[in-house]
């Protein structure tokens, strides 16, 4: 099964909502064949900035993804994947333009 590993960043923008153009590509990714990831990091990072009354949003929004474990290989990999990544804003931007990319299916 061919999956895609969103991270915090993304995970965020689609907690928030805010951002109509991340949303419409979330909802285009979760009508397709392809299984959403994320990993137990992301899961602390979102947690970890929970507000209680944001609990069963979260809760209910990673019941629909799966966790993958995270070991050793996961930094090489990701660091070739981005390696323009060097501050936190760069990464940032890096993980928008990954998960963007991912969506754009129609040619």
């Amino acid at each position: 099964m061919k999956s895609v590993l969103v991270d915090s960043d993304i995970v965020i923008e689609v907690l928030r909502r805010r951002d109509i153009d991340v949303i419409a590509r979330w909802e285009k990714l979760a009508n397709t064949d392809l299984a959403i990831l994320y990993s137990p990091v992301t899961a602390a990072e979102i947690w970890h900035g929970a507000r209680p009354s944001e609990h069963e949003t979260i809760q209910t929004l990673f019941e629909g993804l799966l966790c993958v474990p995270v070991d050793a290989a996961v930094g090489p990999s990701a660091a070739t994947a981005a390696p323009d990544a060097a501050s936190s804003d760069a990464a940032n931007r890096q993980a928008c333009i990954r998960f963007r990319g991912v969506h754009d299916t129609d040619g």
